[in-house]
């Protein structure tokens, strides 16, 4: 009888050694596939919110939502210790029930996430849809421009060389023909406190960011000086995603935004240029 003949500890290292390399090869390609997939998921979520927003405004006189901010992050969907229209469920849990629209698969975001407030557990959908009873400050991965005016104070131009020729971006409402009603979050905080303090803040993915310790914080940090966006151009090269009220939905690189200081001083974000 023939014996059949097997591999050799040699032949089968070979094997294994172009398997490794083939998978090393690919796994970078692969990661830029998916990162892309989620993108396309973002713009899907964007869409959704706008739908939601446009749907809104149809039923009550053609008016967009109060914003939940004010003057403050324009990437909150709640505040806490404030007076007046800060809650973001009141006014669209009726068209937009899953917090997941409000949040970028690219993000740190996690609806099962437990989050501890005041000794309780809640997970992030339960704070969203209950969160305004009991004054939580909860934040989304997504800046949300409709009715928002933090931007729009006469004092912050002559303080803001920064923003474009001392006209601070203005959230669509009936008074502004602005278009640009969401976006990717880009920002540097440097008075949010803690963990947020001095920290460059985006919900997509970058080299150098990484997740926040905050697990209040849907986002990927990177500590430094606002100086850094013109030294490190990693801070150049991210990919972000903006919506405007026609529907459409708009991929932009950070390297083309503009600068706009918050009044009340806690950050400076950076938004796309387009917002007409």
């Amino acid at each position: 009888m023939k014996k059949q003949k097997g591999f050799t500890l040699i032949e089968l290292l070979v094997v294994i050694s172009i398997i490794a390399l083939l998978l090393a090869i690919l796994m970078p390609a692969l990661g830029k596939v998916k990162e892309k997939a989620k993108l396309v998921v973002c713009s899907s979520n964007q869409h959704q919110l706008i739908i939601g927003v446009n749907i809104y405004a149809a039923d009550y006189s053609n008016t967009l939502p109060p914003n939940s901010t004010k003057q403050a992050r324009a990437n909150l969907l709640s505040r806490r210790n404030d007076t007046g229209d800060t809650y973001q469920y009141k006014y669209l849990g009726g068209y937009l029930p899953d917090v997941d629209v409000f949040n970028c698969p690219s993000s740190k975001f996690d609806k099962n996430l437990s989050l501890d407030y005041n000794g309780t557990t809640y997970t992030y959908q339960q704070l969203y849809t209950e969160g305004y009873d009991m004054g939580v400050q909860l934040s989304c991965s997504y800046m949300l421009f409709w009715n928002y005016t933090a931007y729009n104070k006469d004092a912050q131009r002559s303080s803001n060389s920064n923003n474009i020729h001392g006209k601070p971006f203005v959230g669509p409402s009936k008074q502004s023909r602005n278009t640009l009603l969401i976006s990717d979050s880009f920002y540097f905080a440097n008075a949010l406190g803690g963990t947020a303090k001095n920290s460059w803040h985006c919900n997509h993915k970058y080299k150098g960011g990484g997740k926040s310790p905050n697990e209040w914080f849907p986002y990927f940090t990177m500590s430094g000086s606002e100086a850094d966006y013109g030294t490190n151009d990693d801070l150049k090269k991210i990919t972000l995603n903006a919506g405007y009220t026609d529907g459409s939905v708009v991929r932009f690189k950070s390297d083309s935004v503009i600068r706009q200081q918050a009044v009340s001083g806690w950050a400076a974000s950076y938004i796309t240029s387009k917002w007409k």
